[in-house]
């Protein structure tokens, strides 16, 4: 905790950096294919990364939801059990969620309600040999009858290597193939809008530790 302590506010919620960013990449999130989407690069400070890094929680160590079919092999979290990870997880988790309320301002959505809470997020975990296949999220929250506007990954992967086969793959409209892929690297945030035909995924098994 001591460590945490010594970071600052702006480093756990980079406001003016969030705001910036919306702004700049406006154009480039509308334009992209197949489907709108943003990817930066660096977004944290490396130094608050690494602490949530640290205290990821491995397989076994909480009591992780895991999903073994034909379609996905992985494991989740909510967000409503992250205090059993760690201070810096469970500090920057709900932080994060700020940022696409920035984005939703900067495109002119609704402000987000916050009855909806942040449903589906949380911490995933792709063992090795899991996948994800290729699907659009749902979007629309199942109690409040909200629009789910915008999808937001962390991703946390120090030495990455293209052939651990974790790509995350974007498809077109008639999911006739892939159209973009979206390496999981440290400190990269990728942004996407949350439609019927936002498919995504990475459907080849992953051979690395973390995903």
């Amino acid at each position: 905790m001591q460590a945490i302590q010594n970071i600052t506010l702006e480093t756990f919620l980079p406001l003016s950096r969030m705001r910036d960013l919306a702004g700049t990449a406006h154009a480039s999130y509308l334009d992209a294919k197949p489907f709108p989407h943003v990817v930066f690069d660096n977004f944290f400070d490396p130094a608050l990364l690494d602490l949530v890094l640290e205290e990821f929680p491995q397989p076994g160590q909480i009591k992780w939801q895991s999903f073994d079919n034909l379609q996905e092999v992985k494991l989740g979290v909510g967000n409503r059990n992250l205090v059993r990870t760690g201070d810096a997880v469970v500090d920057v988790s709900p932080e994060f969620q700020d940022f696409p309320a920035v984005l939703e301002r900067r495109h002119r959505y609704r402000q987000p309600d916050s009855r909806s809470g942040v449903r589906g997020g949380g911490l995933h975990q792709i063992v090795p040999g899991g996948k994800l296949g290729v699907h659009a999220d749902f979007n629309r929250h199942r109690d409040y009858n909200l629009d789910r506007r915008l999808n937001l990954l962390l991703y946390l992967n120090k030495n990455w290597r293209d052939e651990y086969d974790g790509f995350l793959q974007l498809w077109d409209r008639d999911m006739t193939g892939c159209a973009a892929k979206v390496a999981p690297l440290f400190n990269r945030v990728m942004v996407f809008g949350t439609t019927d035909f936002t498919y995504h995924g990475h459907p080849i098994r992953c051979s690395a530790r973390r995903a």
